[in-house]
């Protein structure tokens, strides 16, 4: 069972503490009240998912604070757009990557904010502004389908070349 978000707090109760945009989301789920600590958790895992649901967020569960499956460099499922996770803020954000004379540009789109889909969908759109094209390597990463443009280029190798 996926506890992100759920913390046990001294042998008593499972807090659910769930952020959207700036507001917090807080629960507690008492061993006593629920019978036992097990009931008590789908309880608090129920109330999670009814919550990350409504705004859209469901998909943060399949996220992790460990290193995602492609890590924290620039390398995604779409030349050029990759999924960051920064520990200090505890945010995950789609960043489309580019060049504008000669500088590299990055512009982020939270999934806190957006949703995962909705946060790739805009760093694809915004990649193929930018650079006139989009370049799928690795479509089994993708949380959706790009609304722009794109081909498909099989990867060989780790990265690209």
């Amino acid at each position: 069972m996926n506890t992100k978000y759920i913390l046990r707090v001294d042998n008593k109760y499972w807090r659910v503490k769930v952020r959207v945009g700036q507001e917090y989301y807080n629960r507690c789920f008492a061993f006593i009240k629920y019978g036992d600590e097990e009931t008590a958790l789908k309880q608090a895992v129920t109330w999670r998912d009814r919550i990350l649901k409504k705004y859209g967020l469901i998909d943060r569960l399949m996220y992790k604070k460990s290193p995602h499956r492609f890590k924290n460099h620039p390398f995604g499922p779409v030349i050029g757009v990759y999924l960051n996770y920064n520990p200090s803020t505890d945010r995950w954000n789609w960043i489309a990557r580019y060049s504008v004379n000669e500088k590299e540009v990055k512009k982020y789109f939270s999934v806190s904010k957006y949703g995962s889909h909705d946060a790739f969908r805009m760093a694809c759109k915004t990649r193929y502004k930018h650079v006139g094209k989009l370049i799928v390597v690795q479509p089994d990463l993708m949380p959706c389908k790009p609304t722009v443009p794109f081909v498909y280029r099989p990867v060989s190798g780790d990265r690209p070349g």
